[in-house]
């Protein structure tokens, strides 16, 4: 048996002879005393069990930390070189540095002092047997001891260090927690935050949005203005320019009663046509069922179909303002006639100018509201003069047309209608209140 066995087996020995001294001397100077265990009772606690964070002192870690410290008390007498490790090495004086062999490798047991020959230098003078990891194995540099052999503190304070860090630790828990809570509370208020300000947004977007009847006064206004200023020929015709003012000045009654009134042309209003409704039209009727036929229809391709209407409308007309109604049979004639007539005029379309078809097509159609008028319960109204334009100025026109609208112009009342429109006109910019007002 070489000399290092012997040593390394005589340095176990004392190891474990020192090991097994420390701790009979530590058994005999610990006086275990049995305490009576109850269900939920906690030792050195004072009580029952806390559902909270709870730390026993007098539990397994007073244990655990007095183990530890006794380990370490042990292994601190055990001699560096009891492990193989040589803490005195050689001198070599070589120009090369040496490193003897080491079974535990070139960091482990090879320290050597080397002389310089060529000089001097400081670096000369290492030894990696002082600074190599072989040195600092768990026994010699725990970093709570300053060397291999003391410890830099009392062992027994270790327990006192551990419940430190486990109170120092709760402490941190319980703030974490804390302020864990009062993150979410503040995520709460925001979310509270973002609801009243979408909820603002909503009230804001209502309260200024404009709502279908806010569109509908506002495209009334733009309407009333285009038709005042700009009106076409055809929409003054068709009565739609004359209606859009005509509509203004009914909501208009005091502003209208204090204007200047506009007087009107008797026979230029008798011209003007009206309507209950229903697209009647009593223009064609006016002069007791006698009609004046377009150069298309005066043809003599249209001679029977012609003098079949005139005779029959002639007929209801007569007939409507003795009994109040008209013949059945004879309204189907005449609806039969006026369609032929359409259909014939479809088929002589090679043979008429562009305006000639547009002239016949409307009177045709101007006949065929004539005839609702007949098939109306109120026809008689239509004949007698109770619906009519009357009036011998715009205010009084406007009071009487209370009910109805203005029809399209039939043939030859064109003057007639342009007339109206400029004093209907004349009338709503006198209505309208000044500077002064």
């Amino acid at each position: 048996m070489s000399r290092m066995k012997r040593l390394t087996l005589t340095a176990l020995g004392v190891a474990l002879l020192a090991l097994v001294l420390a701790v009979s001397s530590a058994q005999a100077q610990v006086r275990v005393v049995p305490v009576p265990v109850r269900s939920g009772f906690v030792p050195g606690g004072g009580g029952m069990l806390n559902p909270g964070n709870y730390y026993d002192p007098y539990g397994m870690n007073r244990a655990a930390a007095f183990n530890i410290a006794l380990y370490g008390r042990a292994m601190s007498r055990v001699p560096p070189y009891a492990l193989g490790y040589n803490p005195y090495p050689s001198v070599v004086n070589t120009p090369y540095p040496y490193t003897p062999y080491s079974p535990y490798g070139p960091y482990y047991g090879g320290g050597t002092l080397t002389n310089n020959l060529t000089g001097y230098n400081n670096s000369a003078y290492s030894s990696p047997g002082y600074s190599s990891p072989g040195y600092s194995s768990p026994g010699y540099s725990d970093p709570n001891y300053s060397n291999s052999y003391y410890p830099s503190y009392d062992p027994y304070s270790g327990f006192l260090r551990g419940a430190a860090d486990v109170i120092n630790t709760d402490g941190k828990f319980r703030i974490n927690n804390q302020q864990a809570n009062l993150v979410r509370e503040q995520v709460k208020s925001a979310h509270l935050d973002n609801r009243r300000k979408a909820f603002e947004e909503f009230l804001y977007e209502r309260a200024n949005t404009p709502t279908w009847l806010d569109d509908l006064e506002r495209q009334r206004k733009l309407d009333l203005r285009y038709h005042l200023s700009n009106a076409a020929g055809s929409e003054i015709l068709t009565g739609t320019s004359l209606n859009t003012i005509l509509d203004s000045l009914k909501q208009l009654p005091a502003r209208g009663a204090n204007a200047k009134d506009v007087p009107l042309d008797e026979e230029s209003l008798r011209a003007i046509n009206v309507s209950g409704g229903s697209g009647a039209n009593v223009g064609l009727l006016k002069n007791e069922g006698r009609l004046s036929w377009p150069i298309a229809l005066s043809a003599s391709e249209f001679d029977d179909k012609r003098k079949a209407v005139e005779r029959n409308l002639q007929a209801a007309v007569r007939e409507i303002e003795f009994d109040g109604k008209v013949d059945t049979g004879r309204l189907k004639n005449l609806m039969a006639d006026v369609d032929k007539m359409s259909e014939q005029l479809s088929e002589e379309i090679g043979e008429l100018t562009g305006t000639q078809y547009i002239e016949a097509k409307n009177y045709l159609k101007f006949l065929g509201d004539a005839m609702r008028v007949l098939q109306q319960p109120d026809g008689l109204k239509y004949l007698n003069g109770e619906y009519a334009a009357k009036g011998k100025t715009v205010g009084e026109l406007v009071k009487n047309m209370s009910g109805l609208k203005f029809a399209p112009a039939t043939p030859g009342s064109e003057k007639a209608y342009r007339e109206l429109y400029e004093k209907l006109v004349a009338y709503y910019n006198a209505a309208q209140p000044t500077a002064k007002d």
